[in-house]
């Protein structure tokens, strides 16, 4: 139970600091969508931990975290698909170069990570701090893009984003139901299903403000 707890808890952390990141990289506050994108990310965290003690496919959760995060930002925040997919995979390659210099700095090499849980978690706590205090930096000097992103737009983009949601779920399902893990394929349609639900909810809230 410990262990469970203590990966929910420095995950959570490392996924927060992932998303603080990418939304400040958008120059928007981070606290308009921090209880949605904590929800959505607790989801995230507990696929991941099965399917590392379940499955052991811990190659899997990065890629995992990227679609989960770039379809947050697309449905939820508003941020067209491309802006959104790019700004997650540049933040989430800039946390792997700073974790693995940290790697470097702390322990040398790996080995220690695989003989010392403790050292794995530590390595995530100061990984996210490092992506916490660029955050800040960046907000306190007004860095960031804020252009117009619609006109990044891809026409028939909400087709598009819906399908690619469903396309996800389905090809994740039936690598998960070939190991008969059927808890993951839970938690993906959970994740899945509150994007339609923020979805439907932001739609019905700007056609009460139109009208």
């Amino acid at each position: 139970m410990l262990e469970f707890l203590a990966f929910m808890l420095f995950s959570s952390l490392e996924t927060f600091a992932l998303f603080i990141l990418i939304i400040m990289l958008f120059k928007i506050n981070p606290a308009h969508y921090a209880k949605r994108a904590l929800f959505v990310l607790m989801l995230v965290n507990l696929q991941s931990y099965f399917l590392q003690s379940e499955l052991d496919v811990a190659n899997l959760v990065p890629v995992i975290t990227i679609i989960i995060l770039t379809l947050f930002f697309t449905v939820v925040v508003k941020i067209p698909l491309l802006p959104s997919a790019f700004r997650t995979i540049l933040v989430t390659v800039l946390y792997g170069a700073i974790k693995s210099l940290l790697l470097i700095i702390l322990y040398g090499d790996t080995d220690v990570l695989e003989q010392s849980v403790r050292s794995g978690y530590l390595l995530q706590s100061y990984s996210s701090a490092v992506l916490l205090i660029i955050s800040w930096l960046m907000y306190k000097y007004n860095f960031g893009f804020s252009y117009p992103y619609d006109k990044l737009k891809l026409k028939f983009e909400y087709a598009i984003v819906t399908a690619l949601m469903l396309i996800f779920l389905i090809l994740i399902s039936y690598i998960l139901y070939m190991n008969q893990i059927w808890l993951n394929i839970l938690f993906f349609a959970l994740n899945l299903a509150c994007f339609l639900f923020f979805e439907i909810q932001e739609r019905n809230s700007s056609r009460s403000h139109s009208s």
